[in-house]
């Protein structure tokens, strides 16, 4: 199992659908080993939450840089559970992040506890509700993503067309000179970084939190209290 970023096995001559089936086989297989853990066991090790998203991220860019190996209809079920299961992972490993971050940040200053508390009541809050969101996730994608993903490496099938690419190297290189082309596109047609945006309201109110934590720091002056959060 490659729960690492580089996967054995792989040379450059290698047929793209050998390379294809051992890629899929690979990446399934850590996130079939890790969503039962981080469903039922999050709290024992917060690496279970991590590796599943992790692990879904790397098996979503496998069926990307694969699509063309896999009939239609398999690939479209892969990545509608993949994604649910993502987004899930995604947002409970938010909250861990930042419970971990506020954990380490903790001072020693008894005029800052009350606001450390009120952060870590309201993040432990929001990391179960995450939770159940995962949990269903992965009682209503779960089982489906794994039988469909036993089998889907035996669907790969050589892409078609003349231009398509004959062996792994050739492949890989079409998609690095595709992604610089598509980069250098997106820089040239935006050239100053746009702000990141999420559509998960969970993202967005851990941002908040981290922004009252900051706000709440800051010392109060002894006439006017804490401007920013209204303390005082």
């Amino acid at each position: 199992m490659a729960e690492g970023k580089w996967i054995n096995g792989l040379t450059p001559a290698m047929p793209v659908a050998d390379a294809a089936r051992v890629v899929l086989a690979a990446r399934f297989e850590v996130v079939r080993q890790y969503l039962p853990l981080a469903a039922a066991r999050p709290y024992e090790d917060v690496e279970y939450v991590h590796q599943l998203r992790v692990g879904t991220r790397r098996a979503g860019a496998a069926l990307r840089v694969f699509g063309a190996c896999l009939p239609r209809k398999h690939l479209r079920a892969a990545k509608g559970a993949l994604r649910g299961l993502r987004r899930a992972a995604g947002d409970a490993r938010d909250w861990d992040v930042f419970l971990l971050a506020l954990a380490d940040a903790a001072g020693t200053d008894p005029a800052d506890r009350p606001a450390f508390d009120f952060l870590a009541g309201y993040a432990l809050g929001e990391r179960s509700a995450a939770q159940a969101r995962l949990v269903a996730a992965a009682d209503d994608a779960g089982p489906r993503f794994a039988a469909d993903t036993a089998v889907l490496p035996g669907h790969v099938r050589p892409p078609r067309g003349t231009d398509a690419p004959a062996t792994f190297g050739e492949l890989a290189t079409a998609n690095s000179a595709s992604s610089a082309s598509a980069s250098a596109t997106r820089w040239r047609c935006s050239p100053r970084a746009s702000p990141i945006r999420s559509g998960r309201n969970s993202t967005r109110r851990s941002r908040d939190c981290k922004r009252r934590w900051a706000r709440c720091r800051t010392p109060p002056s002894a006439a006017s209290g804490c401007q920013r959060c209204g303390s005082g």
